[in-house]
């Protein structure tokens, strides 16, 4: 199901409603519009976003959205977002793992996940703290929900 409003739309799936923003044609953000909510992706496909999101959850995440360029955040943040759309999916890595990889520190990877726009998009849930989830989106409860439910989707 989805539903257009102005420079928004609202596309349900397996785990949550993503709210997707726009500019004229350029995907501006994606957040969830709430928390855990079991239903089924139905979307049309009259918009460009519409097909590849439906794609994702029917392949429990095997597909990716690695030709997804940004157009909002730092240079640095673009290359820690680059990282984790390297990640493959069903896998996690640590923020510190990240940060060797990128020669930066574990927090500076915490912070450009945390800036992320466009959290399905750019799979910032794959990364996890060494001992727990870590945070997401800021990490209140119903975020950390949909982190654990993106993660056992892509481990099916």
């Amino acid at each position: 199901m989805i539903s257009i409003c102005d420079n928004h739309f609202i596309v349900d799936s397996p785990i949550c409603q993503w709210l997707m923003e726009f500019n004229e044609a350029q995907l501006i953000g994606v957040k969830p519009t709430s928390g855990l909510a079991a239903r089924p992706a139905h979307l049309d496909h009259h918009y460009p976003w519409q097909a590849p999101i439906e794609a994702y959850f029917k392949s429990n995440g095997k597909t990716s959205f690695n030709d997804f360029s940004f157009h909002t955040g730092t240079p640095f943040q673009h290359r820690v977002w680059h990282a984790l759309q390297h990640i493959p999916s069903g896998t996690t890595q640590t923020y510190q793992q990240l940060a060797e990889t990128l020669d930066t520190c574990p927090r500076a990877i915490g912070q450009a996940c945390r800036a992320n726009p466009y959290p399905l998009l750019i799979p910032c849930h794959r990364v996890v703290a060494k001992s727990s989830l870590g945070g997401y989106m800021g990490s209140d409860s119903s975020n950390l929900m949909i982190k654990q439910a993106l993660i056992d989707l892509e481990a099916l």
